[in-house]
């Protein structure tokens, strides 16, 4: 069977795996090395691999290892490998010993082929909506509300802008507006609501410091569009 993975590193020699590489007749394909936690996120949405590897001994030092394997592990819902001397075994993840990662890791990648074999299958990664779905949910967003849906579609547009919103109305509002079928008046409109109800609810539960929702912030759709969308992109967030 071909195995598809993605790997988060730094290491100069795991390139090396780029290529298909063949073990009892299961083949390897190395997808793609991240060696951000923003083209990492990107790697899993764009092509869904059946294992993500997290090398622990040359990755950026954004965060500590335990939060990046927390983050990953709410984002994604395969198989994970950790090339690492430091992380204790878990039922959650392979560990792989940094010393001997190349011979360690092919064996893993067969165990994990034969188990997909046997039809345990493979669960995929979440997609992007279901990824902006998580986020909303963190900020008390009524899922009855249209500025909900309108949201989600927002964020989406956004993502694969980069976040780089020039006019909001023609950028976002008429993209969403043309989804839905509605005016841009009434995406403006209902985002800007459930914004404001979600506002009052996050700060009724305590949570009055958030850069988004804070208690002295003036929260803008513009603002929460493309601050949300930062956060599902940045390696200092969880989901």
């Amino acid at each position: 069977m071909e195995l598809h993975m993605i790997a988060l590193s730094n290491r100069f020699d795991m390139g090396s795996m780029a290529s298909n590489y063949n073990f009892n007749g299961d083949n390897f394909v190395l997808r793609m090395v991240a060696t951000n936690f923003g083209d990492l996120l990107n790697g899993i949405v764009k092509y869904s691999p059946q294992v993500v590897i997290i090398d622990a001994e040359y990755q950026v030092a954004y965060c500590s290892l335990n939060d990046l394997i927390e983050i990953v592990s709410k984002i994604y819902k395969n198989d994970i490998v950790i090339i690492s001397g430091n992380v204790k075994k878990s039922e959650n993840y392979y560990v792989v010993n940094p010393f001997f990662w190349k011979s360690e890791l092919v064996r893993i990648l067969a165990k994990i082929a034969k188990k997909l074999k046997s039809g345990s299958g493979s669960k995929g990664a979440y997609t992007l909506q279901e990824i902006i779905t998580q986020r909303l949910l963190k900020y008390n967003l009524p899922s009855n509300l249209l500025g909900y849906n309108y949201l989600i579609k927002a964020i989406e547009i956004c993502y694969h802008r980069h976040c780089f919103i020039k006019n909001i109305k023609t950028d976002i509002y008429d993209k969403v507006a043309k989804e839905f079928g509605v005016s841009a008046d009434n995406v403006e409109r209902n985002i800007r609501n459930a914004l404001n109800v979600a506002k009052l609810e996050h700060q009724r539960k305590g949570n009055k410091n958030n850069y988004l929702f804070g208690e002295f912030c003036e929260i803008t759709n513009k603002r929460f569009i493309i601050g949300a969308t930062t956060e599902i992109c940045s390696s200092k967030q969880g989901f």
